[in-house]
């Protein structure tokens, strides 16, 4: 009888050691599982956000492209304009400066 005992007290710590070694696993893969799902959430939250940048940046440089356009059409514009002088007005400027240049005394010689 005492064998008995004994044998069935064995045969239920074999199995209570069985049942704790599943539990284990079980919560090992559990574990595994969530860290995998958290680092896909977070991996295609990144890669959404990247998306979101992308677009931003993509969006910028099309307006920074087209007023970098507008600048240089009117640069070009510019560039290209002839400014109409009057000859009477220039040849005034011309008399007024030599008359100031000659009243300085810079061709005065000592």
């Amino acid at each position: 009888m005492k064998s008995e005992v004994i044998e069935k007290i064995l045969s239920v710590e074999s199995q209570a050691e069985e049942i704790v070694r599943k539990a284990d696993d079980e919560a090992r893969k559990l574990v595994s599982d969530a860290q995998s799902e958290s680092a896909r959430i977070v991996s295609d939250a990144l890669d959404e956000e990247r998306r979101r940048g992308d677009e931003v940046v993509r969006e910028a440089t099309a307006v920074l492209d087209a007023r970098l356009s507008e600048i240089e059409k009117k640069t070009e514009h510019v560039q290209n304009t002839e400014a109409e002088i009057d000859p009477d007005a220039a040849a005034d400027a011309a008399r007024k400066i030599v008359s100031l240049v000659c009243s300085a005394g810079v061709f005065d010689v000592r």
